[in-house]
């Protein structure tokens, strides 16, 4: 089933997939399964690459390099446990920290974003997603653990927004400006 989720989107988005099946060996002739689904999909001069790792670990990762951006492109959307939710309600789920309202309003306001909420909101799904310069690039991520029933349904809408990210930042390059440090809940 995964296997074709992944195959899917790489013919639909003219990328490649690649799969992985192996035992890692634990010591004491206990192995233990390690299933790598890993998929790039091109966009413009640059790839969203997409591992994701069952078995041995859960883990999700998704990444794509940018041209070097101004600092207010700079972010981090972090998402609160359920647990705390709890005590401080559903709605302030997901915290979205920036230099730059105009990028913390594009990100509080972005569709992709809140489908990404809705996973969230309906399973364990705690995602990080970062976007600043490193060396000479601009370095967009996303992380997050696969222990939850639909851990597939985050990878399309990751993929848009970081298509988007790429259409506003270098096709259109559209710039934020930076203001005061701002840390507000979405």
């Amino acid at each position: 089933m995964y296997k074709s989720f992944f195959q899917n989107i790489a013919t639909e988005q003219g990328g490649t997939f690649l799969y992985q099946d192996q035992d890692t060996s634990i010591g004491g002739g206990i192995r233990l399964p390690k299933v790598q689904y890993l998929l790039k999909i091109p966009v413009g001069d640059t790839e969203i690459n997409i591992i994701n790792i069952t078995g041995k670990e859960f883990s999700g990762h998704i990444s794509m390099k940018l041209p070097k951006q101004p600092e207010s492109h700079t972010f981090e959307l972090t998402t609160n446990s359920h647990i705390k939710s709890l005590f401080i309600g559903k709605s302030k789920r997901f915290n979205i920290n920036s230099d730059s309202c105009q990028m913390t309003e594009f990100l509080k306001n972005n569709s992709h974003i809140a489908i990404l909420k809705e996973i969230a909101q309906e399973d364990s799904f705690q995602p990080i997603i970062t976007g600043k310069n490193e060396d000479d690039h601009y370095l967009l991520i996303a992380k997050y653990h696969l222990e939850f029933d639909n851990w597939n349904s985050p990878v399309l809408p990751l993929i848009d927004l970081f298509k988007e990210l790429h259409t506003r930042f270098v096709v259109n390059n559209e710039r934020f400006t930076n203001d005061v440090t701002i840390s507000m809940g979405s």
